[in-house]
């Protein structure tokens, strides 16, 4: 706005023939010359001038002899910043008049976009500086000289502050506040009813900011209306607030559409922005800006506005006058919504790019409307995606058309941003820059936090992230060509292949590296080539020549560069590229220095530095190998953890968790894929550093083993305590069968092992037992034992042990007792199994230890079989008493009764006992009455084990028999005398 007033007066006096334009002053100074490049210059009448150029301030005076001007001018660096810098941001003071001051008496204020203050007391000493942060509320607007030494510092939203220096050299801030000038001797309550009518509305935007010396006054414009202020060095008043959109609007409407038959329509419609303002000898002159949306075609008229200031009041008298109208902004911010829309993708780009330039020229306004009018909040948000990716990559692979061997190469339309260096590396510096201004422009048309994503490599990816991208491929593109110069043969032969590759000509004006470095885009095509060229010369130089080192050194060196720049830029500008909080769930974030292609390259770098370099490389060369591939790997390891890392930031947390494990295990076998060489070879000190990085406790396990360093580990479990690192290591001893370990750990260490041991119970009673908690050992113990039905061994061992840790623990006597007494029973049931026949369990085990463990159904069968040819009475007995352990609800008790006492009938020949009268006499002898002496010496009772007798004489076993009247003769009648005997 400020230089479109420039133009707008310089046009007005190029219509006349008194005035002729000269040069003036000397020429510019060397520091000068070499920063005019995308760099925005201010002059001020004491001859006094200085350029802002990315965070680098340069000043100097104007009219100086050859030799004086090196001594005035100074370069200072300004406080860091993510927004440009413009040179209304700072202004110079002095003590004595500026036209003469001495370079010591002269003081300097910047302030950032975001309000951090820098003062330089004295510009002799670029190092002496305070600094100061402002409470602004939004970004500044301008910083002003006025009286006595002091500064006014405004912001975009027209708050204004007053800049004051102390005898010590300190700054003191403090508000101006509109609507205090008249009102400031009556009372409270009447000066604040006032002040509702007389303060400033709200989120108006400041325009311009004027000092008038010679009158003390300050004077801003606003989108609302015309303030003044009457300054001393001590003391301000606020002395008058005058409405412009009251009383200039149909004034300037009248001057340009009076004269047409549709004038009060016009009127009505009319639209005026108020954009700067001068002092001339006429008065105050304040430009202006009117259009009408309805008017076909749509056109701005650019309005010179002169007031006259009477001290307390503006005149109602003034003058307007319409300078001429401007035709581009017939398809700009003046048009409607629905002819808008109608324009063209490429025709969006274009306004898209004219609205940048706007910006970058400080017309945030029309900036502003220009970009509302293209893209609505309501619009399309992929063709807003698609328009700002190509703009940007327009910038970064922008052609440098200030060079005169390139006229021939540049495309007829380029993106409008000049790129003024001839130098490649000032190139690739400027281009960033002009990302960093389109960045901004984003941000502040309110852009920025409305992309969404685009689809890069075949997968879709964050808009913002895209755009960062493109300032990492810069970053490696400046670290490439920082070593074109230390290594000039390699990486010409490099880019000259790239270029080949991709068939991309080069003109006889220009070189191979003219030609790539123009296409930053494409930066990433050197990384395959830098190891085909490696590649190239292991094969033609000999092992042991300087040539073969040097190669390899140079090409990990540039690799690491390139993708550590890229990197190093994404972490520290990660706040300007972040996502708003209520953006809906982004897609997976692959990095390009993670990409596919990338990640091949150091893989076979990998490969060659360890299989092709490293067994023919002295000690000294080794170690500067594994430091050169300790940094590539940490860069491939990382690419991972950003991937994952976006992937666990997805709202619900984890939406893609089978994407999220699969890449994992990736993830997690290339990195043990990566870092085992390193520890075969016994590289421990790089080996750890990766490993300790990214969490592979695998490796550090190994290596601690290796080198029996117990000590290391502990340090890790206290490191890694929230990794469960401890639980990793006791999980990895249980593997390796390495228990005696496991369980020596030290004291430290043991709540953590008895917590990992409660998944292992056949381990955790030993660790009781070695901390002398022999409760716990026996309860785990016990419950080892009703678990285990495998093994008759097994479960007889810790039968054992559980009953000797109740009796050394602690517990009460009476729950002692009662566990001793439980574990009894089942020790009586284990004897019946270690007392069979050894023959009956032959085909039951291989090896003793590995004997079954059987039921009590089981024995039952064993003992009764007909394989077990030496049973007698006390075999069937032992089967009797086995009935208590077998578990009725899975068996025929009564049935299983018949089986035994059918079994035992048929051990005796009952045919040579007919003919005896006696019964009782007649089976005397036999297994069966032997089972039912044994059963009443004892004092069992008879009804509890024999079945009722007429079951027993249906059962299968006894069908031979059964057709023999006198064994049930013999049967029934041994069965009263026993029966009634008992009673």
């Amino acid at each position: 706005s400020r230089k479109a007033l420039s133009l707008g007066l310089a046009s007005h006096v190029g219509e006349t023939v008194n005035y002729d334009v000269q040069t003036f002053g000397s020429s510019l100074p060397v520091k000068v010359m070499e920063a005019l490049t995308m760099a925005e210059v201010k002059v001020i009448e004491s001859g006094w001038a200085w350029m802002v150029c990315g965070e680098r301030l340069i000043i100097w005076k104007i009219s100086q002899t050859a030799v004086a001007k090196l001594s005035v001018c100074k370069e200072l660096q300004l406080p860091p910043s993510e927004h440009s810098y413009y040179a209304d941001l700072l202004d110079i003071t002095s003590s004595s008049p500026l036209e003469s001051a001495a370079l010591q008496s002269v003081c300097i204020l910047v302030v950032s976009a975001e309000g951090r203050a820098r003062f330089w007391p004295n510009l002799a000493q670029e190092g002496n500086y305070s600094e100061t942060d402002l409470d602004l509320g939004e970004f500044c607007n301008s910083v002003v000289t006025v009286r006595g030494g002091s500064f006014i510092v405004s912001s975009l939203r027209n708050r204004l502050l007053r800049a004051s220096v102390d005898s010590a050299g300190k700054l003191h801030f403090r508000e101006l506040v509109q609507g205090q000038g008249v009102l400031s001797g009556i009372g409270r309550r009447v000066s604040s009813l006032f002040g509702t009518f007389l303060s400033p509305p709200a989120n108006e935007t400041l325009h311009s900011v004027l000092w008038v010396g010679g009158a003390s006054c300050l004077y801003t414009l606003t989108s609302s209306g015309l303030n003044k202020w009457e300054l001393d060095d001590t003391w301000e008043q606020h002395v008058l607030r005058w409405d412009t959109q009251r009383a200039l609007t149909e004034s300037i409407a009248d001057a340009i559409w009076g004269s047409d038959s549709n004038y009060e329509e016009m009127k009505e419609g009319a639209n005026v922005a108020y954009l700067d303002m001068k002092l001339s000898q006429c008065g105050l002159v304040v430009l202006a800006a009117a259009w009408n949306p309805s008017d076909s075609p749509c056109l701005a008229y650019f309005c010179l506005v002169t007031l006259q200031d009477n001290g307390a009041a503006i005149s109602d008298l003034f003058t307007v006058e319409v300078t001429k109208f401007n035709p581009p902004f017939q398809v700009s911010a003046m048009e409607t919504g629905s002819r808008a829309e109608a324009v063209a993708q490429d025709d969006k780009t274009k306004l898209l790019k004219a609205a940048f330039l706007q910006f970058c020229r400080n017309d945030l306004v029309g900036a502003q409307t220009l970009t509302d009018e293209l893209f609505p909040v309501d619009g399309e948000g992929a063709e807003l995606d698609s328009t700002v990716v190509q703009i940007d990559l327009d910038l970064v692979d922008d052609y440098p058309a200030s060079d005169p061997r390139w006229a021939e190469s540049v495309p007829d339309e380029s993106v409008g941003f000049p790129l003024t260096s001839l130098i490649i590396l000032h190139q690739l510096e400027d281009k960033m820059k002009a990302h960093g201004c389109f960045m901004d422009f984003l941000l502040q048309v309110g852009l920025l936090e409305r992309l969404g994503q685009v689809t890069v490599r075949s997968s879709p990816m964050a808009t913002r992230l895209l755009l960062c991208e493109h300032a990492e491929k810069l970053q490696a593109a400046m670290a490439l060509k920082n070593h074109h110069a230390k290594n000039t043969e390699l990486v010409t032969r490099t880019i000259s292949k790239a270029l080949q590759q991709s068939n991309t000509p080069v003109p006889p004006s220009l070189t191979a590296a003219d030609v790539f470095f123009r296409e930053v885009s494409q930066i990433s095509s050197a990384l395959e080539c830098l190891l085909e060229e490696e590649e190239r010369s292991l094969k033609e130089n000999q092992v042991n020549s300087v040539q073969w080192a040097e190669t390899v050194l140079a090409v990990n060196n540039i690799i690491k560069d390139m993708l550590q720049a890229a990197g190093q830029y994404r972490e520290t500008k990660a706040s300007l590229y972040r996502c708003v909080e209520d953006t809906a769930t982004e897609p997976e974030f692959v990095p390009w220095t993670a990409s596919t292609a990338v990640r091949s390259v150091i893989s076979r770098q990998h490969d060659i530095i360890l299989h092709s370099v490293y067994p023919h490389a002295d000690s000294s060369l080794r170690g500067v190998l594994c430091e050169q591939l300790v940094a590539l790997l940490d860069i491939y390891l990382g690419g991972y953890v950003a991937q994952l890392t976006s992937l666990q930031q997805q709202r619900p947390p984890l939406a893609q968790q089978d994407r999220y494990s699969s890449l994992e295990m990736e993830y997690i076998q290339r990195r043990s894929e990566l870092l085992h060489p390193l520890m075969e070879l016994g590289q421990y000190q790089w080996a750890a550093t990766l490993a300790e990085k990214y969490c592979d406790f695998d490796i550090l396990v190994q290596m601690c083993e290796q080198t029996e360093n117990q000590s290391r580990l502990q340090l890790y479990m206290n490191k890694f305590s929230q990794q469960n690192f401890s639980d990793f290591l006791f999980r990895w001893y249980m593997e390796k069968g390495k228990r005696g370990k496991l369980l020596s750990q030290p004291a430290a260490q043991h709540q953590q092992l008895a917590s990992f041991l409660q998944s292992h119970q056949h381990l955790s009673w030993l660790h009781h037992i070695h901390v002398h908690d022999y409760a716990s050992a026996h309860k785990t113990l016990y419950s080892q034992t009703n678990m285990e039905t495998r093994y008759f061994v097994k479960k007889k061992t810790l039968l054992a042990l559980s009953k000797l840790t109740a009796l050394a623990s602690d517990l009460p006597q009476d729950e002692i007792h009662k566990q001793v007494h439980e574990m009894v029973e089942q020790e009586r049931f284990l004897l019946h199994q270690e007392t069979l026949p050894r023959q009956l369990l032959q085909d039951k085990q291989q090896n003793p230890d590995n004997m079954p463990l059987l039921s009590a159904h089981n024995l039952i069968q064993l003992y009764i079989c007909d394989d077990n040819r030496g049973a007698n009475e006390y075999d069937y007995k032992k089967a009797l008493d086995l009935l208590e352990y077998v578990e009725q609800d899975q068996v025929d008790v009564q049935a299983l009764k018949c089986d035994i006492f059918s079994k035992a009938l048929r051990r005796d020949d009952w045919s040579t006992a007919d003919g005896n009268d006696d019964p009782l006499d007649a089976a005397k002898d036999s297994v069966f009455v032997k089972i039912l002496l044994k059963l009443i010496q004892e004092g069992v009772p008879l009804q509890t084990y024999l079945p009722d007798v007429t079951d027993l004489l249906d059962s299968d076993d006894l069908s031979s028999l059964k057709t023999k009247p006198y064994f049930e003769f013999v049967l029934r009648a041994n069965y009263e005398h026993f029966l009634q005997a008992q009673m």
